[in-house]
C-alpha cells in the first residue's frame, strides 16, 4: 500500500504541474492576444 501510496502522490504532483503549464500557456496567449487587438 505505500508503493501505491507514493504512485498517487506523484500522480497528483504530474497532474498539478500539467495544469499549472496549461494555466500559464493560456495566459501567455490571451496577453499576446489583448496585446495584439486591444
Amino acid at each position: 500500500m505505500k508503493g501505491a501510496n507514493r504512485f498517487f502522490r506523484l500522480a497528483m504532483a504530474l497532474l498539478i504541474f500539467f495544469f499549472f503549464c496549461v494555466a500559464l500557456w493560456v495566459w501567455a496567449f490571451y496577453l499576446r492576444y489583448k496585446i495584439h487587438f486591444g
